[in-house]
């Protein structure tokens, strides 16, 4: 009787040990990945930090000037309205033959003033592939000078896509606009 006790009890002993090995491990594991996790988090917390106060230092000390575009490359450099609308187009006229788009048409349109600045508007409508359509905005928007897609309506010609073009042809007709520098009194413009 005390063999069959003590087997028992074994068994018993056996059985929790086995229990505390399934159920324990995953715990284990869980929490040294929950460990980990907060130390990955407060390293990237203290990298934070460290960024912030680069920024805030740079910013303080006036570091950041030298890599920053100066502030004429922002705008549209020309000495009057009409010449500022002929760098938009001329820009436009690049970038669509860069993309392999046909320029259909390409005309200043009425600007006005914003804040203090005079807007050029240029008018332009496009033809060819929509992927270079795509790329072709998105140089638009990322170059120098600063230009903005004011209106963009695009058409889809459906049944056009020709092998190595890109995909369908679209017509794509849109409003782009930038500022001209202005220019200062008794400089001639």
């Amino acid at each position: 009787m005390r063999t069959e006790i003590a087997r028992t009890w074994r068994d018993r002993g056996l059985a929790l040990l086995l229990l505390l090995a399934v159920v324990g491990l995953p715990v284990l594991s869980l929490v040294a990945g929950y460990r980990h996790l907060e130390a990955r988090h407060a390293s990237l917390v203290a990298h934070a930090h460290r960024l912030g106060r680069a920024i805030e230092r740079e910013l303080r000390l006036g570091g950041h000037a030298g890599r920053m575009p100066p502030a004429a490359s922002l705008f549209v450099s020309a000495p009057d309205s009409a010449l500022a609308a002929a760098v938009v187009q001329n820009r436009l006229k690049a970038l669509a033959r860069r993309y392999g788009l046909r320029l259909a048409s390409n005309a200043p349109a009425p600007g006005g003033q914003e804040a203090g600045y005079e807007k050029i508007r240029v008018q332009a409508r496009l033809q060819g592939p929509y992927a270079a359509a795509v790329r072709l905005l998105h140089a638009l928007e990322q170059g120098r000078p600063v230009l903005f897609i004011e209106r963009l309506t695009l058409y889809s010609r459906a049944g056009t896509a020709r092998r190595g073009t890109g995909g369908d042809a679209v017509d794509l007709s849109l409003v782009v606009s930038g500022f001209r520098l202005p220019v200062a009194p008794g400089s001639g413009g």
